[in-house]
């Protein structure tokens, strides 16, 4: 499966009978071919934000919870991240790597791309602990749809009373994910997204 494949079974799944929130459509296809300096297209991210309109807020519902940054959101994903306030001005944060992109944020936690090399490198972070999600945004998005889909054939009941994943069902999301992740990326997007 390419970058673009994983893009476009993200825009498929998306909205799951209202159980996620705004609006997700893939736009005119820019296939990986079309990674071109030239262009300004030279990362997965740049990609994916070519290839999906989003609408503010765009929300993926379920055990995620996470909002999604298009192209125009991303400044104000970066804020409290790599963009903090010092004396009441806004200045980039000497804690935050150069390279490091937030494009989705839940309750706490911020899913972050590192643009240092094309593919794009996944990591979760919350407050100062950062956990490794993917060594690919391509995985990362391959393991998302898999949760979607997932909760989608559970009826979007995976969860307990005490809303924590029920054992099978976390099973059958690490067995589906690890393959796509690896082993310890595996468990960063089981303690980040389950925990």
């Amino acid at each position: 499966m390419s970058l673009f494949d994983s893009i476009s079974a993200l825009a498929g799944i998306f909205g799951r009978e209202g159980h996620d929130l705004g609006h997700l459509t893939l736009r005119a296809a820019v296939p990986e071919a079309d990674l071109d300096p030239e262009a300004g297209r030279v990362t997965a991210l740049d990609l994916y934000l070519d290839n999906l309109d989003l609408s503010d807020p765009c929300v993926i519902g379920g055990v995620l919870g996470l909002q999604l940054a298009g192209r125009e959101d991303l400044p104000r994903f970066q804020t409290g991240r790599a963009v903090i306030a010092v004396g009441g001005a806004l200045q980039r944060s000497t804690d935050w790597p150069l390279t490091w992109v937030v494009i989705a944020i839940g309750e706490e936690e911020a899913i972050v791309v590192d643009t240092a090399t094309p593919a794009c490198a996944v990591h979760g972070s919350i407050g100062r602990v950062v956990v490794p999600l993917a060594d690919r945004l391509e995985d990362y998005l391959r393991a998302v749809v898999a949760l979607m889909r997932i909760e989608l054939e559970h009826g979007m009941e995976i969860t307990d009373d005490d809303l924590t994943v029920r054992e099978e069902i976390e099973a059958q999301i690490r067995s589906e994910i690890t393959p796509l992740l690896g082993p310890q990326n595996a468990e960063g997007f089981l303690e980040l997204h389950l925990d």
